[in-house]
C-alpha cells in the first residue's frame, strides 16, 4: 500500500505517511501492535510541509518520494526560498517598476486594440469598440498578492471587475 497525491494532496500524503507511522510506533511500543507497517507515500510536485528533521527522518526510512516536475514552483514555495526573493523584489524595485509600467501600458494597448496592436489599418481603427480611458483595466500584480497570501492567506483577496 502507499499514500498517493499530487500538489496539496501529495503535501497530505507525505503528512499522513508521518502520522501513520508515528501511531503505529507508539502502539507497537503499548504493546498493541507487534510491527510497525510501512506505509510510503509518493507525491508528484509535494510543496514544502515538513520541518527539516521531519524531512530527514523521511528521507532516511524512505518513507517520502516527491517527484518534481522541471520547475514546478510548488515545490519551492518555502520560506527558505521565498525570503530571498522578497528581498530581491525590494532591492530591485525600481527597476521592477519601469518594467511593470511598460508591460500595464502594453497591456492596455493590447485592450484597446483587442489584441490586433500596432497591425491596425485606419479603417480597422474606426470599427474598434469604444475603450474609453475611464474604462476599468485591472493589472494584477500577482507576485506581490503572492507574497501578501504567503505572509497571510487571511487577508488577501482579489476582486476584478
Amino acid at each position: 500500500m502507499k499514500i498517493v497525491g499530487h500538489s496539496l494532496g501529495a503535501g497530505t500524503a507525505a503528512i499522513i505517511a508521518v502520522l501513520l507511522k508515528e501511531r503505529y510506533v507508539i502502539q507497537r511500543r503499548r504493546g498493541q501492535r507487534s510491527f510497525v507497517p510501512f506505509i510510503p507515500a509518493v507525491g508528484f510536485g509535494c510543496p514544502p510541509c515538513m520541518d527539516i528533521p521531519t524531512s530527514e527522518a523521511c528521507r532516511e526510512d524512505k518513507l517520502v518520494y516527491n517527484l518534481v516536475h522541471r520547475s514546478d514552483i510548488v515545490p519551492r514555495l518555502s520560506e527558505a526560498n521565498m525570503i530571498p526573493l522578497a528581498e530581491e523584489v525590494v532591492l530591485y524595485k525600481d527597476v521592477a517598476s519601469r518594467y511593470f509600467d511598460d508591460d500595464k501600458a502594453a497591456l492596455k494597448e493590447n485592450v484597446r486594440t483587442l489584441g490586433k496592436g500596432g497591425r491596425l489599418g485606419e479603417e480597422e481603427e474606426r470599427t474598434l469598440p469604444n475603450v474609453s480611458s475611464d474604462s476599468k483595466v485591472h493589472v494584477v500584480d500577482v507576485f506581490h498578492i503572492s507574497l501578501l497570501y504567503l505572509r497571510n492567506p487571511m487577508h488577501v483577496t482579489t476582486t476584478l471587475t
